[in-house]
């Protein structure tokens, strides 16, 4: 079994709260591997702010699995792993994201900020 390496694909991701994330992972093999994500070492099951969409394809011997996560938090911040394994040949692969969801504060806030500065007069004693 082999890993396909993405071009420009960055397996350290830092990312901010809320904003979706795509991990990918893709393996060829025969027979067809089959394909688990984890994290931190325990295994990821699909929820409502969690997606997991895997393609196989007995052709091409090629398994393409998609990990969404929806609206990270803090919390999601972690150690991924894509294994991949083939229990004809007893092979186990893997291969690891680090992702740190960043915690931004809205630009709102200092844009009100500012704008309640600006309209300030400030008179100094003479």
């Amino acid at each position: 079994m082999t890993f396909t390496e993405l071009q420009d694909e960055e397996l350290e991701k830092i990312v901010n709260e809320d904003s979706p994330v795509v991990l990918h992972c893709e393996v060829s093999g025969w027979p067809v591997p089959l394909v688990i994500w984890l994290k931190d070492g325990v295994l990821v099951k699909q929820t409502d702010k969690v997606i997991i969409m895997t393609n196989k394809s007995s052709s091409m011997y090629l398994t393409s699995s998609f990990l969404t996560l929806v609206s990270p938090s803090k919390e999601d911040s972690g150690f991924y792993w894509c294994n991949a394994s083939n229990v004809y040949y007893n092979v186990e692969m893997k291969k690891m994201y680090q992702l740190d969801v960043i915690i931004l504060q809205p630009p709102s806030k200092w844009i009100d900020y500012v704008t309640c500065v600006a309209a300030m007069t400030i008179s100094l004693p003479r």
